[in-house]
Formats: structure tokens, C-alpha cells, sequence
């Protein structure tokens, strides 16, 4: 279609399109022979979908990774409520600043008298206990990151009360391990959050896609996965860092009933807790009766923060095996200890 039509569905001036075909938000074909622009219709979603978060203050550069991986729009998203609050929170303290003026200065008569006034005006800034940056809309959208694979588009009614009580409970039980994430998910650029989910979601996947017959041999698999973590420095430095904070948390979650919440939510997750239960025993027997598998827990036990292996039904184990592509180990050690200590 011609531009004039795409101005008609898009409400878009000619002007407006062509700076975003010069930004390269859309590529419309064009006509080698007049130049003109032969627009599609995903163009035109395209557009329409441009338009709406220009209106919400998108960046252009935040735009163009969003049509680029749709994957990562809620991150996008939920970064930009953030930024829009502290905006928000910015220009309400600055009317405060000036409103303070009113108070107890006459109207200068000069420079001299602006400036002295100025400079009293700073004084009158009284410094505040910083705000808690966890807000009640963090409380909802963070365990929605962490139960990502599970959460299909379209859920029941019954799926929707499920969930309400599971999102309900984590926020009631676990707040400090949710303030955490928060801080690791924002500090993740949206490529490592969708390489991070990608990679969870296929693990978990081929785990509750196994048969009974095929777990021995998968049990196996992951013990190699564990060996080649502990011999990982700069991943066992960065588990040691988030373990207390994340990664038991996250377990403790997992092995409490929230997880018989999760089974009448999504039939998948049942599978995977389930096949995790057995392989978790399986790399356990290995770890304690083959003599590759004692040396290994050997390394468990000399470079690993000690672990309660009763408390989370092994979970660890699997949590190893996942740890090299999983949200904490994507970030440098330095910034984990600036983000949660």
C-alpha cells in the first residue's frame, strides 16, 4: 500500500513515517523505478505499534530492540515505569524546592539578590531516608519474570485466581528475595534476560519431556554439568555470592506448596517438579556411591557455601547445572556485590 493509505489506518503525518523508515524502525520495500514506498501490512502494525510507545516516552533506541525481540517488551516495559517514576519523584521534589522559595523570600530586586536567594534555597532541601525503591508494582510483575515459562498467554479464569494466590504468597513470605531479583533483572541488558529465559525454559522443557527410562541417563548428563560448574572459578565465586540471597530463596519456594499451586496451573510444571525430584536422587546416589561422583561432591563440599541438603530436596543440584546461563552468572562479581551488598 501507498503511504497516503498508511496515513489514513495509522493516524501518522508523511513527515513522522519517514523519520521512522530513516531510523530504520520499518523497511518498507521501494518501487526501484519512482521510489516510492510500498508499505506492508506488518508495516503498518509496526507503526501503530511505534506510535503507542512513543506516546509513552519510549526511546527510539528502546523502540527498535522491542520490534527486533518481542520476547523482551515486558522488561522494556516495566524499565520504563521505572524511569518514569523516578522522573515523576524528580520533578516533584524540584516543585517542593521552588514552592519552599514562597515561603520565607521576598521577590529579588537584582541578580545579587537571585542568587543569594538561590543558594538559601538549597539549604531549605532537607535530606530524606531514601525511598523504598520496591513498589507494590514490583511486587506484581517480578514473580511474573520468574514463573515466565509456565505462564501461557490466554489462562482460564481458574488459571487467573491460581495464579492471584501464587503471586500472593511469594509477595507475603518471600519480599527480600523478590527486592533482590528486582535489582539483578534490572541490572540485565534485555539481550541476557531473553538468552537467560531462553535457555532455562529450554532446560526445563527437556526435563519434563523425559520418560522414566531416560532419567539415568540423564542424571548422568547433569552430573557432568555440575563438574564442569565447580571447575568454573568465576561461576562458583558468583554462586557463593547469590546463594543465600537467590538461589535458596528460590528453592524454598519451589519445595513448599506453591508448587502443588503450580501443578493446577500448568500441567508442565507438575512434569518437570516431578522428573527433578528423581533426577535430583539419582545425581545423589552417584555422588555417594560412584568414585567420580565422591570426588565431585568433594568439590561441592570444599568450594560451595555449606548446603542443607534436606531442606530443598537436593534442588541444588539442578540449580548447578543451570547456573552458567541463569540471570546471576551473566553479571560480573563486582556488580552482584554492588546490586546486593
Amino acid at each position: 500500500m501507498r503511504i497516503k493509505e498508511v496515513i489514513q489506518k495509522t493516524g501518522l503525518s508523511r513527515r513522522t513515517i519517514q523519520f521512522y523508515i530513516s531510523q530504520k524502525l520499518i523497511t518498507p520495500k521501494e518501487d526501484p523505478v519512482n521510489g516510492y514506498h510500498d508499505f506492508s501490512d506488518e508495516d503498518v502494525r509496526n507503526l501503530i505499534i511505534i506510535s503507542r510507545l512513543r506516546r509513552l516516552d519510549f526511546p527510539v533506541s528502546d523502540i527498535r530492540h522491542i520490534l527486533r525481540f518481542p520476547g523482551t517488551a515486558s522488561y522494556y516495559l516495566y524499565r520504563q515505569i521505572d524511569t518514569l517514576t523516578k522522573r515523576i519523584d524528580t520533578m516533584r521534589r524540584n516543585v517542593d524546592i521552588l514552592a519552599r522559595y514562597f515561603e520565607n523570600n521576598p521577590a529579588p530586586i537584582d541578580c545579587d539578590s537571585l542568587a543569594a536567594s538561590l543558594k538559601l534555597m538549597e539549604s531549605y532541601e532537607e535530606k530524606k531516608a531514601a525511598a523504598d525503591d520496591f513498589t507494590e508494582l514490583d511486587k506484581r510483575i517480578i514473580p511474573l519474570f520468574i514463573w515466565t515459562p509456565y505462564l501461557s498467554g490466554n489462562r482460564s479464569e481458574y488459571q487467573e485466581f491460581i495464579w492471584s494466590k501464587i503471586s500472593r504468597k511469594v509477595i507475603e513470605d518471600y519480599q527480600p528475595f523478590l527486592r533482590s531479583m528486582k535489582y539483578i533483572i534490572s541490572a540485565l541488558t534485555p539481550e541476557q534476560l531473553t538468552y537467560s529465559s531462553k535457555k532455562t525454559a529450554q532446560q526445563a522443557e527437556k526435563i519434563a519431556s523425559l520418560k522414566h527410562d531416560g532419567l539415568p541417563v540423564h542424571a548422568a548428563c547433569m552430573l557432568e554439568q555440575i563438574d564442569a560448574f565447580l571447575r568454573d572459578n568465576a561461576l562458583v565465586e558468583k554462586w557463593n555470592l547469590v546463594y543465600q540471597p537467590l538461589i535458596y530463596p528460590l528453592l524454598t519456594i519451589g519445595y513448599s506448596e506453591i508448587s502443588s499451586m503450580m501443578f493446577e496451573l500448568n500441567s508442565d510444571y507438575e512434569r518437570f517438579y516431578n522428573n527433578i525430584c528423581v533426577l535430583c536422587g539419582l545425581i545423589w546416589n552417584l555422588l555417594q556411591t560412584t568414585e567420580s561422583g565422591k570426588r565431585i561432591y568433594e568439590r561441592i563440599t570444599d568450594r560451595l557455601l555449606p548446603i542443607n541438603w534436606e531442606q530443598n530436596g537436593k534442588g541444588e543440584l539442578e540449580r548447578m547445572t543451570v547456573f552458567a546461563f541463569s540471570p546471576y552468572a551473566l553479571l560480573e562479581k563486582d556488580e552482584i556485590t554492588d546490586l546486593l551488598f
